[in-house]
C-alpha cells in the first residue's frame, strides 16, 4: 500500500509538472506519447529515383542534410533536381549561393524555373546564418546553403590576410546549428547544405574531411557522399559522366545504401530542350533492385517481354513511351 500511494504521489507531481510546463512554454512542449500529436515526416523526391529509394523514400522536410564531396562530383547537380522537384509541389525555396557560382541557364536545364526561385549572393557566415533563421519564420520549404566551404566568418572579411583564424569556421557552424536546427524542424523545412572535402596530412586513418568542423556531421540527419564515377564516351568524346552517391549517416533509413545515375553535359550556347538524365538507366536499376526484373544471365524480362541484354532493355524504355509508363507505374507500386 505504501508503495503504490509513493508511486500514486509521483505520479500526480509529473503530472502538475508537465502541466506547468505546458502552460508556460505551449501546448504539447511535453507529454507521453500517446497523448502527442502524431509526428509525420514529409518527405519530396530528390528527382533521382535511386536517391529516393537510398535515403528512404525521399528527403524529410524539418531536417538537415549534407551533401559532400569533391569538385565536380555533382553535389550541386544533386541539390538542383531536388529544387526542381520542390517546385513542381508549389513549395517555397531559397537558394543561398555563397559561391556565386549560380547558372540560371544549367538550373533551367536540370528543371527549375529560375523565375520562382528565391536566391542570395552573400558570402559571409554570420549574415547567412542570420538570413536562414529570419527564412525559418516564414513559409519556406527548402533551404539550399552552396556551399559550406565558401562561408566566409566576419572576422576573416575584417582583418587582414595575415591574421590567424584557425577554428573560426567551426565555431560558426557550431553555433549557428544550435540554433537553427530546431527551428527548422518546427518549421518544417528542409536545409540542404553543399560541402566540399579536404585532405588531412595524415598516414593513419581517413585522410579526407569535410570544412566547417564536425558540428553539421553531428546535427545532420543525412549525410550523402557525392562522387564522380566513370565518364560516359561517344567515339572518344566525354560526353557525360556517372554521378555516384553514398548514405554515411542516416536517422530515417539504412545508412550505407549506394548507387548512381547517369547525367550528360548540356550545351549552355544552344536554347533548345536537352536531355541531360539517363531515366531509362535508372528505372531499369531500381527494378532490379525490387525485383520487379527478372535478369537470366544475358536476358531480362520485364513487362513481359524477354530482351537479350540490358541495352537492349534500355534501348526499347528511351525509344517506346507506353513501355516507359509501364514499368514507371510498376516502380512506382508498393515502392
Amino acid at each position: 500500500m505504501l508503495l503504490m500511494h509513493q508511486k500514486y504521489m509521483t505520479t500526480t507531481k509529473l503530472n502538475k509538472v508537465i502541466s506547468e510546463i505546458n502552460k508556460k512554454f505551449g501546448e504539447n512542449t511535453i507529454g507521453r506519447i500517446g497523448t502527442m500529436p502524431e509526428i509525420e515526416t514529409e518527405r519530396v523526391s530528390s528527382g533521382s529515383p535511386y536517391l529516393d529509394w537510398a535515403i528512404g523514400g525521399g528527403f524529410p522536410l524539418g531536417r538537415t542534410v549534407e551533401l559532400y564531396g569533391v569538385f565536380s562530383s555533382g553535389k550541386s547537380l544533386t541539390a538542383l533536381r531536388t529544387v526542381a522537384e520542390f517546385q513542381k509541389l508549389g513549395k517555397s525555396v531559397v537558394y543561398l549561393d555563397a559561391e556565386n557560382a549560380f547558372s540560371p541557364k544549367f538550373a533551367e536545364l536540370v528543371g527549375v524555373d529560375p523565375d520562382k526561385l528565391i536566391i542570395s549572393q552573400m558570402s559571409a557566415g554570420e549574415e547567412v546564418f542570420n538570413t536562414i533563421d529570419k527564412l525559418l519564420d516564414t513559409e519556406v520549404s527548402l533551404i539550399v546553403v552552396d556551399s559550406i566551404a565558401s562561408l566566409v566568418p566576419q572576422y576573416e572579411l575584417n582583418e587582414a590576410m595575415e591574421k590567424q583564424t584557425i577554428g573560426l569556421h567551426a565555431r560558426l557552424m557550431s553555433k549557428a546549428l544550435r540554433k537553427i536546427t530546431g527551428k527548422a524542424s518546427h518549421n518544417k523545412t528542409l536545409i540542404l547544405f553543399i560541402n566540399q572535402i579536404r585532405e588531412k596530412p595524415t598516414n593513419y586513418g581517413n585522410p579526407n574531411i569535410t570544412t566547417g568542423g564536425r558540428a553539421l556531421g553531428f546535427y545532420a540527419t543525412l549525410r550523402i557522399q557525392v562522387s564522380r564515377g566513370e565518364y560516359i564516351k561517344e567515339n572518344k568524346d566525354i560526353i557525360g559522366q556517372q554521378v555516384k552517391f553514398k548514405v554515411t549517416k542516416s536517422k530515417i533509413c539504412p545508412p550505407f545504401r549506394d548507387g548512381y545515375f547517369l547525367f550528360y553535359y548540356p550545351d549552355l550556347t544552344v536554347d533548345e530542350p536537352q536531355i541531360i538524365f539517363d531515366r531509362a538507366d535508372e528505372l531499369v536499376s531500381m527494378l532490379l533492385l525490387q525485383n520487379k526484373i527478372t535478369r537470366r544471365g544475358a536476358y531480362y524480362d520485364a513487362g513481359g517481354r524477354t530482351f537479350q541484354g540490358r541495352e537492349e532493355l534500355e534501348k526499347e524504355v528511351r525509344d517506346n513511351d507506353d513501355f516507359f509508363k509501364e514499368l514507371n507505374a510498376l516502380w512506382k507500386e508498393n515502392k
